[in-house]
């Protein structure tokens, strides 16, 4: 979380250093630290805005509006079961080593620390109803050793939207496409 963070408050900076013509693009106030919420608060705060939030389920965008959720913030051990199976679980085996990275009820990015153990890895793409055996040549790489690791995916577009204000991600995007539109 701390890199993803590190990520936002240089793309924040270099986006502030050319704001626009007439500074028309207002970069959103960063705090010093950027929030950090468990899954669970996050529940116990949406049912307190009148949501019909349950523990296990996703966090709909149409509930963080109306809890009035807003800035950057994060959002840490989610649930184990919605996640993908390479997601290492928390020592409760409940939750999930991961988090989300929100604006408001927009989701910038994800991250999670991936499962490093190949009979922990089978067990979990068995449970989620995978043929273990198309992912061989992947898993073989285990019989090697696996380093513990983690990784993150960051939706530029999307970054780019909470840091210019910008309202529609075709508008955020070099080359949108859509139903209506193919080609750049």
């Amino acid at each position: 979380m701390d890199r993803v963070e590190a990520i936002v408050r240089a793309a924040a900076g270099a986006i502030s250093a050319s704001p626009g013509e007439g500074g028309a693009i207002r970069v959103p106030e960063i705090p010093d630290r950027i929030p950090r919420r468990t899954y669970s608060e996050m529940v116990d705060a949406l049912r307190a805005a009148g949501a019909r939030t349950r523990w296990g389920e996703d966090l709909y965008p149409s509930e963080l509006r109306k809890a009035g959720i807003s800035g950057f913030y994060f959002v840490h051990g989610w649930p184990l079961g919605p996640k993908p199976f390479y997601v290492k679980a928390s020592p409760d085996g409940r939750t999930s080593e991961s988090f989300d990275l929100m604006f408001g009820d927009l989701e910038v990015s994800s991250g999670s620390t991936r499962v490093s153990d190949r009979a922990e890895l089978e067990a979990r793409m068995s449970a989620k109803g995978m043929d273990t055996s198309a992912f061989d040549y992947h898993l073989r790489t285990f019989d090697y050793g696996m380093p513990p690791h983690a990784g993150c995916g960051i939706g530029l577009e999307r970054l780019i939207m909470a840091l210019t204000g910008t309202p529609d991600i075709k508008d955020a995007t070099f080359y949108p496409r859509d139903v209506d539109r193919l080609t750049p």
